[in-house]
């Protein structure tokens, strides 16, 4: 895999953070954070990957039920782990697929859920 190099301000960043006891970061965040430009295939594009599973369309929940993880973000976790991701659990990855827009859980009044 290609890796991308992070400038030296975002490794200085990492490492004073390391060094700092008053830091709430969890070491292992801090070192992945050095190593999560290298995760893309060469040539790929990382957006196209995340929306392959939905055929480029967000998934419009239901409004009324609330879940923490879904068969696809299972399916996406696996495939990100393959890729060398960390911290890419299923309840994290369904609240990232949220974050993103690929899910719009949004409750049926909400002024953000599309008509």
């Amino acid at each position: 895999m290609a890796q991308i190099p992070l400038t030296r301000h975002e490794l200085a960043r990492c490492a004073s953070r390391l060094i700092n006891p008053c830091c709430c970061e969890h070491v292992h965040q801090i070192k992945r954070r050095a190593d999560l430009s290298g995760h893309a295939k060469p040539g790929e594009d990382f957006a196209a990957f995340c929306w392959s599973f939905t055929g480029g369309a967000p998934i419009l929940g239901s409004g009324e039920n609330w879940v923490a993880s879904t068969p696809l973000s299972e399916t996406i976790s696996k495939e990100r782990k393959l890729r060398g991701f960390k911290f890419v659990g299923l309840t994290i990855t369904f609240a990232w697929m949220q974050a993103v827009g690929i899910v719009n859980d949004h409750a049926l009044g909400c002024f953000r859920r599309p008509s």
